[in-house]
């Protein structure tokens, strides 16, 4: 590189304005820096970082994405806005500083703005399964429950292994008192997600309660009151005196069987 710039005869003091020294682009150290640091979970000396980069280069679009990411995580979502909002005038195709802002948006409970940086980043981007669950939180936050449904299962079509997309759509089913709905996306959750699972189960045993305080317990199949988690999404009439039957054993419930353990082993509290 010195070679390079020898040969073009570039005054050194110009380099050192544009963001070179010695044959070092001066901004990618800043902000290389900042990754680490980030990593380390260093927020504040990342930002610093951050800062220093967009200083001495102020159309370096990673680093105010990186640094509005760590702004959210502190909490100053009004300056993660002001940095997705420069990555979209540097690049305005960047889907995911049109989804960042609007996440950044609900956060603040600006909840138009949030819509409309969330539609645009589906329309760049049409097969994002994390702006779909942004979709579907704010329509969650704004009262349309059958709507963040709607949005939580496009992001599951789009993203089969979305364990936050589960699991969110099973706590949105749980609003509407979908019981047995819930516990499926709260299973699917729990086998996805090591780090959901703890949470997944209690909710699940939570809405294992509701369905069975629904019935009074001489009308429930003896494998509901052995095993709820097996027959609970499972529970049809049954022809004989009106008392309830489980298609725990049929081939389309033996899909919806929760999972006692995952890749790691068995899951936190699944019964064996």
């Amino acid at each position: 590189m010195k070679a390079v710039l020898r040969r073009q005869r570039t005054p050194w003091i110009l380099l050192a304005l544009i963001g070179f020294s010695d044959g070092c682009y001066v901004p990618q150290v800043y902000h290389d820096r900042g990754v680490e640091l980030q990593r380390q979970g260093r927020w504040e000396a990342a930002i610093e970082q951050y800062s220093r980069a967009v200083e001495l280069d102020t159309k370096y679009a990673e680093a105010y994405m990186n640094r509005g990411g760590l702004w959210s995580e502190v909490g100053e979502y009004e300056k993660a806005v002001e940095d997705y909002t420069r990555v979209i005038e540097i690049d305005p195709s960047r889907a995911d500083a049109f989804l960042q802002r609007g996440l950044a948006y609900i956060d603040m409970g600006e909840y138009d703005l949030a819509r409309a940086s969330l539609d645009r980043a589906l329309e760049l981007d049409p097969y994002s399964a994390r702006a779909c669950n942004g979709l579907a939180e704010l329509c969650e936050r704004t009262g349309d429950l059958a709507g963040s449904v709607d949005r939580y299962s496009r992001a599951i079509r789009l993203d089969p292994n979305n364990a936050i997309a589960f699991y969110s759509r099973g706590a949105v089913r749980e609003r509407l008192s979908l019981y047995a709905e819930a516990i499926g996306d709260y299973e699917k959750a729990a086998a996805l997600s090591a780090e959901l699972a703890p949470k997944a189960l209690q909710r699940i045993n939570a809405c294992r309660k509701h369905l069975r305080d629904r019935r009074p317990s001489h009308e429930l199949p003896a494998c509901f009151l052995n095993q709820p988690s097996r027959c609970a999404g499972n529970l049809s009439p049954s022809p004989a005196a009106g008392a309830p039957s489980c298609t725990w054993g049929s081939a389309s419930a033996a899909k919806a069987r929760p999972l006692t353990s995952g890749a790691h082993g068995p899951l936190p509290g699944a019964v064996p």
